[in-house]
């Protein structure tokens, strides 16, 4: 359901009070502030280079434009900063995870050419998925002339049953 992972993305983004980098401790992690997405929470702190960090939720060092003003508002703050955080939800697919891990760019490449990143980022039945996930070191392991051989396109369908082994 694409619209309720949009509008969690929207309620990771806002918490349910009046905040601004006025009440947060000097370089001292905050206590844990509820976002409007059920169950997810952040954590700030101040930081002379960065201006302020956010913490939490698989977040981590995402530094907001120091000396960027917050706008005060008659209901809240507005703060601006250059990312957009994603809350736990809407990186959750077995692709999404995988994608995301620096650890994991060799499976990431081999997915590709298998053409299998789109089949691990849908649940069609409902159960999901388990991945055995190699890491970049377990590749290492495979000398560079049969990785090369897997990604070849010739070699799709040999590469697909490989990979399924891992599923």
């Amino acid at each position: 359901n694409h619209k309720a992972l949009l509008q969690d993305v929207v309620r990771f983004h806002s918490i349910a009070a009046n905040w601004n980098s006025a009440v947060w401790p000097s370089r001292e992690l905050t206590p844990p502030v509820a976002t409007m997405s059920p169950g997810n929470t952040l954590q700030f702190r101040r930081s002379r280079v960065y201006g302020y960090i956010v913490v939490g939720a698989g977040v981590t060092n995402i530094f907001p434009n120091p000396g960027t003003p917050e706008v005060n508002s008659m209901n809240g703050v507005l703060m601006t900063i250059p990312v957009v955080l994603l809350p736990p939800s809407c990186n959750r697919t077995v692709a999404g995870i995988v994608t995301g891990s620096s650890n994991h760019t060799e499976l990431v490449k081999l997915l590709t050419a298998a053409d299998l990143v789109a089949t691990l980022t849908i649940d069609t039945v409902g159960i999901g998925y388990t991945v055995f996930a190699p890491t970049n070191a377990a590749f290492a392991k495979i000398d560079l002339a049969t990785m090369n051989c897997l990604a070849l396109p010739k070699n799709k369908a040999h590469l697909v049953n490989l990979l399924k082994y891992h599923v």
